[in-house]
């Protein structure tokens, strides 16, 4: 039987688009797997240079991010901000080491995480380009067929569409599970972006992880739906610093408040604000205000002047 020309392009033209279509899901799929190792490369970084804070290396850790080339330029900013003003004193730097070390950990967790993430992409790259494989050899023998039996090409052509839904079906699947493995991004109450690293429970976050704002601030300690609420501490652009505790997004009960010339208050709070018992103390432990406080003043006690 005499094959149209018609039928025969047809036909190429079918294989070639075939061939298209899963070569721009494979590239998509790279590019994932470049973003992820991307990811797997800042969490290595922040664990070195959480390493050298323990460790006191103060301008190792400086050199680390200016020379650094990962990440945005904001985050590397923060981190410089975090580590002159952890440098500041002594006392900050001990009262610091305690979060360092959980940071530490939490970054070799989710550095293995990465790594676990990015083999069990390599694999299902791998079965993806299997697929791939047994896909252009089953589209090449049914194209064959359908050249050598034009008569069959409805049916072929219902194949084809089956094939193609298939793939799709399997590359949605696969996007899915990229996208949970992906950082989680939400605004606060004020508005501001948030990206967030930890723990998260129905898409919110949930548990113990850290938030970086896009203006610069920081949380890293206890989340529930969304909203800072338990032990954390909050670290400011400008290096000042809340370490304590937090109820729905607001400092509630006992904390530890820094400023930048080294200046402490240690006590309650109640709306975001200093209430009930409390202290203030300068560098040298020396007691400035103590009393009870309300709406962020003395109310009751004395103030020192030295």
């Amino acid at each position: 039987m005499k094959i149209k020309p018609f039928v025969f392009f047809a036909a190429l033209f079918t294989v070639l688009w075939l061939f298209w279509r899963q070569q721009k899901q494979l590239n998509r799929a790279r590019n994932e797997l470049t973003n992820l190792l991307q990811n797997a490369e800042l969490q290595q970084q922040i664990r070195l240079s959480d390493s050298l804070l323990l460790a006191g290396e103060w301008d190792a850790a400086s050199d680390l991010w200016l020379q650094a080339d990962i990440g945005t330029s904001e985050f590397r900013a923060a981190r410089l901000k975090e580590i002159a003003a952890v440098r500041q004193t002594d006392s900050a730097r001990r009262e610091h080491n305690f979060f360092l070390q959980k940071q530490v950990r939490e970054s070799r967790l989710q550095e293995n995480q990465s790594q676990h993430d990015v083999m069990a992409l390599r694999r299902q790259m791998r079965g993806l380009e299997q697929d791939m494989a047994l896909l252009r050899d089953s589209v090449r023998d049914k194209a064959i067929e359908y050249l050598g039996l034009a008569k069959q090409k409805d049916s072929l052509l219902q194949l084809k569409e089956a094939l193609l839904a298939d793939l799709k079906e399997q590359v949605q699947q696969l996007s899915e599970e990229l996208q949970s493995k992906t950082a989680l991004r939400f605004k606060s109450p004020s508005g501001v972006d948030i990206l967030y690293f930890g723990s998260v429970l129905d898409g919110q976050a949930h548990g113990y992880g850290i938030g970086f704002y896009a203006n610069g601030t920081r949380y890293e300690g206890i989340w529930e739906k969304g909203e800072k609420h338990g032990k954390g501490v909050y670290t400011y652009p400008e290096g000042e610093c809340y370490e304590g505790d937090f109820v729905r997004n607001k400092r509630k009960g006992y904390g530890t408040y820094t400023w930048r010339n080294g200046d402490t208050y240690h006590g309650y709070w109640s709306d975001d604000m200093r209430n009930g018992e409390g202290v203030i103390k300068n560098q040298q432990g020396q007691v400035l205000r103590s009393g009870i406080w309300k709406n962020d003043k003395l109310a009751e006690g004395k103030a020192v002047n030295l």
